[in-house]
């Protein structure tokens, strides 16, 4: 079982390398059938996370970046565009896998000495998912950049509604742990 979640084959590379460098790439690919070049999204975002929660619950900072945005909020958001269910959870997957993979860099890199470097590329790859987002959408959904853009600020609108309590409720216990 194990074996089959995290063994890394060709499929395993060309998906992460997708994942990475083509916003949106792996979901148009597998919802247009090209399934047997690529692993499966649920297969994506178990591997995606599987470093991303081990390096998370071990360091105090990355436990409070745990979100999950579900479907629902990218389908509410892109209703006019017609797109099924499937195809918002399949994004969604997706998204957070690379998201994932993202943060879990972020985390590695935080501690990277000279210090200040390490904050700097930390940074960057937690903005990554930001940047990332409005390609994604414009590949995945084909909507205008405008159209894409205000989803992400609708996106990013809805996380702060959703994760402010708990965002909260998290830097109050990670200063209790760090006085």
């Amino acid at each position: 079982m194990a074996s089959d979640v995290l063994g890394a084959d060709s499929s395993t590379w060309r998906t992460l390398r997708t994942l990475l460098t083509r916003p949106g790439g792996l979901t148009v690919e597998y919802l247009a059938g090209h399934r047997r070049r690529f692993l499966p999204p649920l297969r994506v975002y178990l591997l995606a996370s599987v470093p991303f929660l081990a390096l998370a619950v071990s360091t105090p900072a990355g436990q409070s970046m745990i979100q999950v945005q579900p479907a629902a909020v990218y389908a509410a958001l892109l209703r006019r565009t017609r797109a099924t269910f499937t195809r918002h959870l399949v994004f969604t997957l997706h998204l957070h896998a690379f998201g994932f993979v993202t943060a879990s860099l972020a985390q590695a890199v935080w501690y990277l000495p000279p210090h200040l470097l390490g904050r700097i590329l930390a940074g960057a790859f937690a903005l990554a998912p930001v940047v990332y987002l409005p390609f994604a959408i414009r590949r995945t959904y084909g909507t205008s950049w405008w159209r894409s853009l205000a989803t992400v600020v609708g996106a990013v609108v809805v996380d702060a509604l959703l994760l402010a309590p708990s965002a909260a409720a998290a830097l109050q216990l990670t200063n209790r742990m760090m006085s």
